[in-house]
């Protein structure tokens, strides 16, 4: 089901808002994931959502656009937005726009003050 952002309860973050075009929810089901790992689940769950918004993260940035991690929002009204089936959680939202001028300018000249070529044209990232 595609959703945009205005059809879910969620506040203004990071400069998104509920103009996004595109909505990722990442949802889970603790009681299947527990059948199969036992006490362990939450820990695989949050593992694995954490990893599925890194990869979302990952490609929008490849795709020029971007996106941030909500997790503050209303469960049950999320849960009916996107007609998660009985037992299903909502975890993360990651809203899914281009960015604004002002932040991709902004971001890129952090970007570029920090990853330069070297005299051996070797590209090298400065971590600060």
């Amino acid at each position: 089901m595609a959703i945009s952002a205005r059809h879910l309860p969620m506040p203004p973050c990071n400069g998104f808002d509920r103009r996004a075009p595109a909505v990722l929810v990442i949802a889970a089901s603790y009681r299947r994931t527990a059948a199969k790992y036992g006490v362990r689940a939450r820990r695989y769950v949050a593992i694995e959502a954490g990893h599925a918004a890194q990869a979302a993260a990952l490609e929008a940035v490849s795709l020029q656009l971007a996106t941030v991690d909500v997790s503050a929002f209303d469960d049950a009204a999320v849960q009916k937005a996107v007609a998660l089936a009985e037992g299903e959680e909502p975890l993360l939202i990651l809203p899914v726009r281009r960015p604004r001028r002002d932040c991709l300018d902004r971001e890129s000249a952090k970007l570029e003050a920090r990853i330069h070529l070297d005299k051996d044209d070797t590209l090298t990232a400065l971590w600060q």
